[in-house]
């Protein structure tokens, strides 16, 4: 078995991607030196819709994609949104038929994510295969706050 055969999602595809590439050897590369820097952060903070104040997702779900957990993105009318990116947001719900189309990650489809509780707009669930899943979220519709309980 692989090193990133034996972690799920993203971050076991970052860590798979750097063992092909090398030796057999780990070897730390950009991505996963971020990805590291993201989990020594913020252990214990719960992301929030600011608008309910729902729970949308953890410090502990940062990930990074295309070398980076942050994003800025525009759409096609100019808008711009600073994104970061997540393995999970329970918080979210998805709505609307996956779609290429303006695409912000090439290879990933995307649908709207929207808070479950008070329907605002979070950001976008990105698919793609093999089965591989991230959110990006607007990072100006969350607050931070405490998982003390």
């Amino acid at each position: 078995m692989t090193l990133g055969a034996a972690l799920p999602g993203l971050k076991g595809l970052i860590l798979q991607t750097a063992w092909a590439a090398g030796d057999g050897e780990e070897t730390a590369t950009p991505e996963i030196e971020a990805q590291e820097e993201l989990e020594q952060d913020l252990e214990g903070v719960d992301y929030l819709c600011k608008f309910c104040r729902r729970k949308i997702t953890t410090a502990s779900e940062r990930i990074v994609v295309n070398g980076q957990h942050t994003h800025m993105c525009a759409n096609p009318y100019g808008l711009l949104f600073e994104v970061g990116c997540f393995a999970r947001a329970s918080g979210c719900l998805t709505t609307g038929v996956p779609t290429l189309e303006f695409t912000w990650f090439p290879g990933y489809a995307w649908s709207i994510a929207l808070c479950a509780s008070c329907a605002n707009h979070m950001g976008w669930h990105y698919t793609a295969q093999p089965p591989s899943e991230f959110y990006g979220l607007i990072l100006d519709h969350l607050v931070q706050g405490s998982n003390s309980g």
